[in-house]
């Protein structure tokens, strides 16, 4: 955004932004990435996840979105097995909770791994829902 066009508006201003990039979530090993927002909101829901830059067509993997480790907490995202085509396609992921969340993270759970080298990128966007 041009600096002339948004004055002194701070971020939580413009509706959904991007919270977090998770770049070259590893598909082939089971268990938690952590993922902690660069900004720390006090109050956020989540709107969007878009996942792209597949280094393979990841179609055995699984994974889900959580609040807590070991898949616990409340679910952003329910199992979900990549579809990418190529490292070019953007899949975005179905949001599962509409809840509003206190903590500046989340942890992605890989239930099932790929049984080969895979990586994605995942780009998690939001409101931050203080003023």
């Amino acid at each position: 955004m041009a600096g002339s066009r948004v004055a002194n508006k701070l971020p939580s201003q413009f509706g959904s932004i991007l919270l977090a990039v998770v770049p070259s979530l590893n598909l082939n090993a089971t268990g938690d990435t952590f993922v902690a927002f660069a900004d720390t909101p006090t109050k956020f829901r989540v709107r969007a996840i878009a996942m792209t830059n597949g280094s393979i067509n990841p179609t055995t993997a699984r994974f889900t979105v959580q609040t807590a480790a070991s898949a616990s907490g409340t679910a952003v995202v329910t199992s979900v097995t990549p579809s990418l085509a190529s490292s070019a396609v953007v899949q975005d992921l179905s949001i599962a909770s509409t809840n509003a969340f206190s903590q500046a993270y989340l942890y992605i759970n890989v239930g099932t791994a790929q049984g080969a080298a895979a990586t994605v990128d995942l780009y998690i966007y939001g409101d931050i829902l203080t003023s």
